[in-house]
């Protein structure tokens, strides 16, 4: 990296390696929180033992001088707040209520969004290019860190419009003739794929749908949970394969339609998404989620390759009649 001249580098801190110290030794410019909601309580005894390892990383890896962003519109960003103010550690609050960095309106359209937002009493309006209503508050936590980092305000700001998306997240994968529009999404828990599918409606007038299982060897508690959250939030719910491990994929699609029991079941991954974009009709959208950018699905020991965007381009031009290329 030297060598290349990259000055800069980020990553994500998983719960798993700051619990088992792997980052210790690093020290961080700039560290941000977004939420926390429930995943990975195969590892963790609880929440609040999650929480814990998330909030070692500023007590334990930001430089003396180090700044941490912190989205303060959770119950858990305010509780690490307060945890930061007690530390004096210089921080950088965002939220959609008060706060450093303040997202203040969001008006949607199929291509993106327009945000307005306000820093240090200054307001600002871009065009944002992602879809979904929560990626506006991770740019600005995105911004935050830069702007912790110590660049110029006004030079991140600016360059907020020509964001891409991330691949697997929220990413317009296909789009039929009719207009019907396919996204993949790594949604693969309960509040994430209820926060996905949310986020849609507010881009589309049309029936939302969702395709989508749960992982093996995991969490087990969280697969009713993710039935009920996408019964709550779509039109039409298709339950299949995610990644079932070395666990009996048909009693996983069990445990999740007793949340959704009114759900089309299609075990094949691949056969889910080609139904559900062949139904897709004009002004409706269908979310893929819980693989995001996976090349492989993992069934019992061996992995597969399998790429839900394939798929789904692949659904999409043949339910057009095209040759699938």
């Amino acid at each position: 990296m030297s060598r290349e001249n990259i000055k800069h580098a980020s990553l994500e801190a998983s719960s798993h390696g700051l619990r088992q110290r792997r980052l210790d030794g690093l020290e961080f410019k700039a560290a941000a929180f977004t939420n926390l909601t429930r995943e990975h309580l195969d590892y963790h005894s609880s929440m609040e033992d999650y929480f814990a390892s998330k909030a070692s990383l500023f007590k334990r890896n930001l430089e003396p001088d180090g700044c941490a962003v912190i989205c303060i519109d959770s119950d858990w960003g305010k509780q690490l707040h307060s945890i930061t103010e007690k530390k004096k550690i210089r921080t950088i609050t965002v939220g959609q209520g008060p706060s450093d960095l303040k997202l203040i309106q969001q008006r949607y359209m199929k291509t993106g969004q327009e945000i307005l937002f306000e820093w240090q009493g200054r307001k600002y309006e871009t065009h944002f290019p992602l879809i979904g209503e929560f990626q506006a508050l991770n740019a600005l936590t995105a911004a935050g860190l830069i702007i912790g980092s110590g660049t110029k305000p006004d030079e991140v700001f600016n360059v907020l419009e020509k964001l891409i998306p991330v691949p697997g997240r929220m990413e317009n994968v296909a789009k039929k003739a009719n207009g019907g529009i396919v996204f993949v999404d790594y949604s693969h828990t309960p509040d994430a794929l209820e926060l996905a599918l949310k986020s849609l409606k507010h881009h589309f007038m049309g029936k939302i749908r969702v395709v989508f299982g749960a992982g093996g060897d995991r969490d087990k508690g969280k697969r009713m949970m993710m039935g009920t959250a996408a019964k709550s939030n779509a039109d039409m719910v298709y339950v299949t394969d995610d990644n079932p491990r070395t666990e009996n994929p048909a009693q996983i699609r069990k445990e999740i339609l007793k949340g959704c029991p009114q759900a089309l079941e299609i075990g094949d991954r691949s056969l889910a998404i080609m139904q559900a974009v062949h139904d897709l009709d004009t002004g409706e959208a269908l979310l893929i989620a819980g693989k995001g950018h996976e090349q492989i699905q993992i069934i019992g020991t061996t992995e597969i390759p399998f790429s839900d965007s394939e798929q789904a381009s692949i659904a999409a031009r043949v339910s057009d009649g095209k040759n699938p290329g």
